[in-house]
This record gives C-alpha cells, structure tokens and sequence, in this order.
C-alpha cells in the first residue's frame, strides 16, 4: 500500500506551465468577431427597448409592441451575422496592407489570422519566374571558375528540357566581357554522348572530349550526385571523399 501526496495540478505542474493559455489561443480574427459582436448585443439591447416603447405609445396594444420587438431582436441576429463576419475580415485584409501583404480572398483572412507560422514557396507571381547567376564556388564556398565552366558545357550540351538553371547559365554567357571566353571554351570541349534527366536517375550528364581525354559532367540533386562519386577535388588535387567522377584522364 502507498500515498501519493499532489503537489501541484494544471499550469502550476513542469508540463502544464507548457501548454498555451485560453487567452493565448485567441487568435485575432476572434477577438475582432468577438468586439464586433459586443457591438451588436449594445444595439439590440438598445434598439429593442426603442422598438418596445415607440410601438406600444402608437399602437396602444403593449402585448403586440412586446411581441413585435422580441421579432426584430430575433431577426437582426441572422441578418447582422453575415456583417460582422465580413467587418472582421475586411479589417483584417486592410491591416495586412501594412506589412506589404495582399490577401485576394478576404475569406482566407480567418484561416490566415489563426496561424502563427506560414511558410510559402516561391511561385514566380511577384519575381516573373526568373533565376539569376551571381556567384559560382568550389566544395568549401570560394569562388571556382572551373565549376562554372562545367556548369556551362553541361547546360549548353544537354538536349532535353531546359530549366532555370539552364536558362540562368546561358544568359550569363552571353555577358559581353565573357562570352569569348565560353565560345573558346565550348570549342575546345567537343560532346560526344549524353544521358538525358529521367526521374529514376535524377540526374543529367554529358560526355566531352578533349585532346582524347573524355570527362563526364553529372548535374542533378546533391544527394544523387554525391553518391556516385569517389573524390573531391579541391584547388587541383583530388582527396579521398565522395564528390566527382574519378575519370581515366584523372
């Protein structure tokens, strides 16, 4: 046989201090709903009392006045909800206006007032769907010239659908101050094979050649690259590791 002696229940526990109050759940689209409809009970408290009085000193049948004001209390009720919803929803909308935010239907302001993280991927409404080049780097981020160059042949090389990426390399080697530069380097790289992206491979590669020397330039997901490689090649000498193709020129 044992006791148990409680020492504490609720929020004053080590886990129930965790869970969020009633108060923190309140999100704003309630409490907008909720300050609109304390608006409403005022007016019918007020407007029914009106309606009673004004109908019974015309009318003189106080039971009809009685009946009459208890219709319209009961009336406003459906009529006004719609209202007030719309009311919170539209001032909702129009405070999202100042942190830069459009919200095109005012019905998803409730669904999006309740939510505490939103995260969002691009869509290229706003950014015309476009990738830019800026900045081109080697294993540990510095600027690498030799990855740009693979990137270049192998975007400039490969037949199947282009992508963004694509697209940003071939329009970064059409700058003026570097486009001799890349048709002298498609000139001395000559393709002979490729292997298009299919979605069991995830991958695209072409094969060029070079004074007899074949290399291999794989482009796809880094998961899907780094496991078919054995080295990494760091300022021209190769360490044990699992980036790049060890070719037979290597």
């Amino acid at each position: 046989m044992a006791r148990g002696v409680v020492f504490a229940v609720g929020s004053n526990t080590v886990y129930g201090g965790f869970s969020p109050s009633d108060e923190e759940r309140k999100k704003g689209f309630d409490k907008g709903s909720n300050s609109i409809a304390y608006v409403f009970i005022k007016f019918t408290a007020v407007l029914v009392p009106v309606v009673f009085a004004v109908n019974g000193l015309t009318k003189g049948n106080w039971i009809t006045a009685l009946l009459f004001s208890l219709s319209v209390a009961v009336g406003l009720t459906p009529e006004m909800l719609p209202m007030v919803i719309n009311a919170c929803l539209a001032n909702g909308s129009y405070k999202m206006k100042s942190k830069e935010t459009i919200v095109k239907n005012i019905n998803a302001m409730q669904r999006f007032g309740s939510m505490d993280i939103l995260c969002v991927d691009k869509t290229g409404t706003l950014t015309n769907d476009t990738v830019l080049l800026e900045y081109y780097m080697d294993i540990l981020g510095n600027e690498s010239k030799k990855t740009l160059d693979y990137a270049f042949l192998n975007s400039v090389y490969h037949t199947g659908l282009k992508n963004h990426l694509d697209s940003a390399m071939l329009k970064f080697s059409e700058i003026p101050s570097l486009s001799g530069r890349f048709k002298e380097l498609k000139s001395k790289y000559k393709k002979t094979d490729e292997m298009p992206f299919d979605y069991n491979r995830k991958c695209s590669s072409v094969l060029v050649e070079m004074n007899g020397c074949n290399t291999i330039i794989l482009k796809g997901g880094i998961d899907d690259v780094i496991k078919r490689c054995k080295y990494i090649e760091y300022k021209g000498k190769k360490n044990g590791g699992k980036i790049r193709f060890k070719s037979r020129c290597a």
